[in-house]
């Protein structure tokens, strides 16, 4: 771990971030950390002056237009230690480690923190359920010790910390760092609103929403800054996370018709390939068909999402056929490889054993369809 990040806390803003608000917390606390802000080149400029260390939260995905320019600036600037955020940007982690900054990536869940190890990532910030912004679901308690189970290197702790007492308990934990952002949107340096730090300060733990329903990303939101955006809070709440499951379904089937296709061509039978045989030949392309046909109906949620047209129903038809069909495809996948994809030896009994789960998780199958036909055909009558 750099000899910067020995502080037990990271504070991390976003938008909201002002180069007076760092200037003043960061040697309060003691840890030399900057976030990525409207004015990221004022304070990388500042940091370069100042021979301080300093940190930038960067978000390097496609939907963030402001990544290429960014990453340019951090290494012309040779930031001490980069923040990123979904995916697991191997060629980003190289040009990092080029100039001999580090690398820390969010993750939710075991396997994302495997990814990130696999592609480079110098350490991990274990996002949990609580977290403010765009978040996991899993108890920090969880999370904290698969993580480190198979890693020794630097382990932040983020999600519903706000106190001295919860950097204590996070340490305590097994984590070698507490993240920390909201606890400093209030103060007067923020570029926050005013009514934004008042809700804040009026706000309790009933008031935070856990929706996919805004951006199509799990994320808290807090509920008064909901309805100041004039959005309907009940629609908000009644939209399924349909387009977001759904893709992990459509990602899971993917990966096991790619696995059946490969193992179709190498499994030896009667000194052919067994993708010669029609009835494996049929099977395949049935598993191609049902999952494109899931994610062409995704697509179109998801254009529904981005152009704010109201898509409730389409939301839970999407999430209900692509779970469904995931599952489906992951057994003949398993079928295909026969005992052999029952073993761990093949990645596809995991992928059956995570479409099932899309059955369940965000919304049950039943749910599912109860959303689509009250849309379609009403509440159902009472009978006294």
């Amino acid at each position: 771990m750099p000899s910067s990040l020995t502080s037990s806390q990271i504070s991390s803003l976003h938008e909201v971030l002002a180069p007076e608000a760092v200037y003043i917390v960061c040697p309060l606390y003691r840890s030399r950390i900057l976030t990525r802000g409207p004015n990221c080149d004022t304070l990388l400029h500042e940091s370069t002056a100042t021979r301080k260390a300093c940190a930038v939260n960067l978000v390097v995905h496609r939907t963030n237009e402001r990544y290429p320019g960014d990453l340019e600036l951090c290494i012309r600037h040779e930031v001490s230690v980069i923040l990123t955020s979904k995916g697991a940007p191997e060629d980003v982690f190289r040009q990092i480690h080029d100039y001999g900054g580090v690398a820390f990536h969010d993750i939710a869940s075991r396997r994302h923190a495997e990814k990130a190890l696999e592609a480079g990532a110098d350490g991990l910030i274990a996002v949990c359920g609580g977290a403010g912004g765009h978040c996991g679901t899993l108890n920090p308690f969880a999370l904290l010790n698969e993580v480190r189970a198979i890693t020794d290197k630097p382990i932040v702790l983020g999600g519903s910390l706000s106190t001295g007492r919860d950097i204590v308990a996070a340490l305590a934990m097994g984590a070698d760092l507490a993240y920390m952002g909201t606890r400093f949107i209030p103060v007067r340096e923020s570029l926050a609103s005013e009514d934004y730090r008042s809700a804040l300060f009026g706000a309790t733990a009933k008031d935070v929403l856990f929706t996919t329903a805004l951006d199509g990303f799990p994320a808290n939101f807090l509920v008064p800054s909901i309805e100041a955006a004039g959005l309907d809070l009940d629609e908000v709440k009644a939209t399924p996370p349909g387009a977001h499951t759904a893709a992990r379904s459509i990602g899971l089937a993917q990966g096991a018709l790619e696995q059946a296709i490969a193992y179709s061509k190498e499994r030896i039978q009667f000194r052919r390939p067994i993708a010669d045989f029609q009835a494996i030949r049929f099977k395949i392309a049935n598993m191609a068909a049902e999952v494109e046909a899931a994610r062409q109906l995704n697509y179109s949620v998801c254009a529904k999402i981005d152009t704010g047209v109201s898509c409730a129903k389409e939301a839970a038809m999407v999430k209900y056929y692509a779970a469904e069909m995931s599952e489906r495809v992951c057994s003949d996948a398993l079928q295909v490889l026969a005992g052999a994809g029952y073993t761990t030896d093949y990645p596809v009994e995991r992928y059956w054993r995570d479409a099932r789960l899309t059955k369940i998780f965000e919304g049950t199958s039943e749910i599912m369809l109860k959303i689509v036909s009250d849309e379609l055909l009403g509440k159902p009558s009472r009978r006294d």
